[in-house]
């Protein structure tokens, strides 16, 4: 990966004999993933599917379902597919991006409950978090089951207690991951590091 202007042309790579493509997009286990470790294709991609899934949203409205049927389907079917894997992207967005996932469920709250309510509002009374919040939620979850996963804890750094061997107040507190640049201090690991720093 090469941030530069004008960057080399990387080279050339086989399996088999056969050369690989390169690409500046490529799709893996559902998220798309941007040469510029960017995720503006894959946000566009989530928002397009949840959009599309709106309109069943809506249609089913028109039979007068009950709220909690519809909260249900968004909950179940809708809500889905903006979180899948969302460990792995979300330290990443910027606001436009968050705002641009965050507007899904405006458009859920107003088609459920209608256009009497504020966002804020509808979420109170339907019982929901923002997606970001959500998000944040399910990035710490998957680091503490890090913690406790003896294939992968050594994907964290040390505890400042396993560092300096003294039992203090932050001995469960983990040593930061350094980064030089913005990009790295929110990819997945650093952000989650310094997310269950913050418990």
């Amino acid at each position: 990966i090469c941030f530069s202007r004008t960057p080399p042309p990387p080279p050339p790579l086989s399996i088999r004999g056969h050369e690989l493509e390169v690409v500046g997009v490529a799709k893996c286990l559902g998220v798309t993933f941007q040469a510029d470790l960017g995720w503006g294709t894959h946000v566009t991609d989530i928002t397009k599917k949840g959009n599309q899934r709106l309109h069943l949203l809506c249609r089913l409205r028109q039979f007068n379902l009950p709220v909690e049927d519809l909260l249900t389907i968004y909950t179940c079917f809708i809500r889905p597919v903006l979180e899948y894997a969302a460990p792995v992207w979300h330290p990443g967005l910027t606001n436009t991006q968050h705002n641009k996932i965050e507007r899904i469920q405006r458009r859920a709250t107003r088609i459920i409950l209608g256009h009497n309510h504020s966002y804020d509002q509808s979420c109170k009374a339907l019982g929901l978090l923002t997606l970001y919040d959500r998000r944040e939620n399910l990035c710490r979850e998957f680091g503490t089951k890090l913690c406790k996963s003896v294939l992968y804890q050594h994907w964290l750094p040390q505890t400042r207690g396993e560092v300096s061997g003294r039992s203090t107040r932050q001995k469960s507190k983990f040593d930061p991951i350094a980064a030089r640049t913005r990009r790295y201090a929110n990819s997945p690991l650093p952000y989650i590091v310094k997310l269950l720093n913050n418990v």
